[in-house]
């Protein structure tokens, strides 16, 4: 059992002290990869916790990568952290690497990361700074639950404009991502033994965090077109449907009206909810942006957003839009949670909003990120002429299909080793023999020259490979 200690009279939530204390000890080496770690009820247990609070701790470890789920084996650290690299105290001497090791990650291919150096540093600085010279005193203490009013009401507004989202404040969440707003739905609508319907392939950990609470996941297939109504079970009754139907993740399909009106009516149906994970839908390429199917069905569909792909990570804020009858128990997972997500931080999103620097930004990011995906279907398509491209026409990534070449675990890691860091559609697919030909490339997070540098390191590796 690893040592983790909990003051349940802190400020700090619960989750937060247990995903502090296990990072910690990831970075500082006490926690090792071999390391298992204890299943989250086994945890729960032994901290006298709510078994929930440990899945959510999880599942923030999950997604920023510390930690991997093995089917079938339990939860490990995951592979390859450069632990040995952190510092110890600021007498530590500075390690260097050996010809040896593994070289750092010189270009990342790695999907759902804007251009961090596109962030709008002088004018979120302005504005944060004049939040905090204004604040109200009564907006220093603890806040709303819900989020803040200021905030909510402001989202509705941009949600109606951009996404044709159909809602009032009391319908809104603000969470601390996407993450932690996906595990409230989970805690509020699944118990052991429920089903609930995912697309294959789609993003592994949130499927995996769904089936931890007990319930059993169903994975439809996708094509070029996202999830495959045609294939929903009639002989099922799921309680939930997770789909991305404006950018499917990862093939990036576009779910087009007729399958949107066939899984409503299957939602309707069967008596479930339609989780809709608007993944990096402000950024279409081709034509005006899909509107959501929330818009179609707002009693049957719970609508999921975050800021982190259109800003950054960092900020950890995300949002849900509930159907009225679903508000009063989300909101008590909410505060059971952490109570509320960060003030601050919270108005200045309202105020970058409402004078019109959000979509400002946008069209700034679209301009950017076009003319990276432009440069990097050029390199692609010369360096490797007959791949089939997929999902270029929304978000921060896009999919290469190659005809004859299978991905293992051996050229990924061969790629790594030239400081070059790609997945493969498989990691995401529970189907994965379908996907073994199929890479990701994110290009948020990657300027012109670092593509073309990155393509023509793929391209050396693969050529050696098939010698």
């Amino acid at each position: 059992m690893i040592w983790i200690t909990i003051n349940k009279k802190s400020d700090m939530s619960i989750i937060q002290q247990m995903y502090s204390q296990i990072r910690d000890m990831i970075l500082s080496g006490k926690l090792k990869e071999e390391n298992k770690l204890p299943s989250t009820r086994a945890l729960a247990q032994e901290l006298n916790v709510s078994r929930n609070v440990v899945i959510e701790a999880y599942d923030q470890l999950m997604s920023e990568g510390y930690i991997q789920s093995h089917e079938g084996s339990g939860t490990y650290i995951t592979e390859g952290l450069q632990i040995d690299t952190i510092k110890e105290s600021p007498s530590t001497p500075k390690q260097t690497l050996s010809k040896n090791q593994e070289p750092s990650i010189k270009i990342n291919f790695r999907s759902g990361i804007p251009a961090l150096d596109c962030f709008p540093h002088n004018k979120w600085g302005q504005i944060y700074k004049s939040i905090c010279a204004e604040i109200e005193p009564s907006d220093l203490g603890y806040s709303e639950t819900m989020g803040h009013l200021k905030l909510r009401k402001t989202l509705v507004d941009y949600l109606q404009q951009m996404r044709n989202v159909k809602c009032n404040e009391n319908q809104v969440i603000i969470t601390n991502g996407a993450v932690q707003a996906l595990g409230i739905i989970a805690q509020v609508l699944l118990k052991e033994e429920d089903c609930f319907i995912s697309e294959d392939p789609t993003n592994i950990e949130i499927r995996k965090s769904f089936e931890r609470r007990g319930a059993r996941g169903i994975s439809i297939s996708v094509d070029e077109q996202g999830l495959n109504t045609g294939l929903l079970p009639q002989e099922l009754h799921p309680k939930l449907i997770l789909v991305t139907p404006s950018h499917q993740f990862p093939l990036g399909g576009v779910m087009p009206i007729a399958r949107r009106l066939e899984l409503i009516q299957y939602a309707k149906q069967k008596n479930c909810y339609i989780v809709e994970d608007d993944y990096d839908s402000e950024y279409r390429y081709e034509g005006y942006p899909i509107p959501s199917i929330q818009g179609l069905a707002p009693e049957n569909v719970i609508y999921v957003g975050t800021f982190s792909k259109i800003l950054s990570p960092a900020l950890r804020i995300g949002y849900l839009i509930l159907p009225e009858k679903l508000v009063d128990n989300c909101r008590k997972e909410k505060y059971i949670s952490d109570l509320h997500t960060e003030t601050l931080t919270q108005l200045a999103l309202e105020r970058f909003i409402e004078e019109g620097q959000l979509l400002k930004h946008i069209r700034k990011m679209k301009k950017v990120y076009k003319r990276r995906q432009n440069q990097l279907i050029h390199e692609l398509k010369i360096n490797f002429p007959d791949i089939k491209i997929m999902g270029e026409s929304t978000g921060m990534h896009l999919v290469a299909q190659w005809k004859d070449i299978i991905f293992t675990k051996e050229h990924l890691d061969k790629l790594k080793s030239k400081g070059l860091n790609i997945h493969c559609v498989r990691e995401y697919a529970v189907r994965r023999d379908e996907h073994l030909n199929q890479l990701i490339f994110g290009y948020g997070n990657v300027d012109e020259k670092m593509i073309t540098e990155g393509i023509r390191i793929l391209k050396k590796v693969m050529q050696s490979k098939n010698h």
